[in-house]
């Protein structure tokens, strides 16, 4: 009876003996979840304009020569500006309809898309255009240029925040040093409401018989916000 109580006794005292040093482990560890980020306003460096011609015939052939000619006449214009690029030259048709459901004519319409990194050059050119084409919309963006070294920059700098964070962290629970373990970087993020941005309902409901001697751009920014979210081991 007493052989079998030695062995019980000398079988259980290693897993208290193990149990007592992984708790004491345990104890002198712990993780932290957090998040740092850095915010920046910038410019936007690419403005877009949207402009168009649209013209109603009962003859498909007129309206379509009609809107030709105001987009060739456009385009001569713009040979005077080269650092507006031209992204969208284009073209539709579609059936009129009179109040009965019956066919009566045609629309014809046609568009150009403007794009320049020079506001005061594209407002130029726009007004240039004043009684050729109408404004359907202005917008302006980033470009991936300005959007890449913008990226780079705040990356280093939410690193570094970081970082911070995690030592101030340390300090203030009092540990000896802290390990990340766990580190996830978002991309930039615009925090407007909008993207792109619209001017101004007026200059976006200007028709070609607005008489108005220039258009003026101006130059909207943006809020680029760049999130980490980081968790640290701190050793006790």
């Amino acid at each position: 009876m007493r052989l079998r109580l030695l062995f019980f006794i000398l079988w259980l005292f290693p897993i208290v003996s193990y149990g007592n040093q992984q708790e004491s482990t345990i104890s002198n560890i712990s993780t932290v979840l957090f998040n740092a980020e850095v915010e920046r306003e910038i410019p936007y460096d690419l403005q877009t304009a949207s402009l168009f011609i649209q013209t109603e015939n009962s003859d498909l052939l007129v309206a379509t020569t009609s809107v030709n000619k105001k987009i060739v006449q456009a385009l001569d214009i713009l040979k005077s500006f080269s650092a507006v690029n031209i992204q969208e030259n284009s073209r539709s048709t579609q059936i009129r309809y009179d109040s009965s459901g019956k066919q009566n004519g045609w629309i014809a319409r046609g568009q150009l898309v403007l794009q320049s990194k020079d506001n005061v050059i594209l407002s130029q050119a726009i007004s240039a255009l004043d009684g050729v084409l109408a404004i359907e919309s202005i917008t302006s963006s980033l470009s991936s240029t300005a959007l890449s070294t913008v990226e780079d920059e705040m990356t280093k700098q939410v690193l570094d925040k970081m970082q911070h964070k995690a030592l101030v962290i340390q300090q203030s629970l009092q540990a000896k040093s802290y390990q990340i373990i766990e580190l996830n970087v978002f991309p930039p993020v615009e925090q407007n409401d909008f993207n792109p941005k619209v001017y101004s309902a007026a200059v976006k409901s200007r028709s070609v018989s607005y008489d108005a001697p220039e258009i003026y751009l101006s130059s909207p920014k943006t809020n680029i916000k760049v999130r980490i979210e980081a968790r640290i081991s701190l050793n006790n």
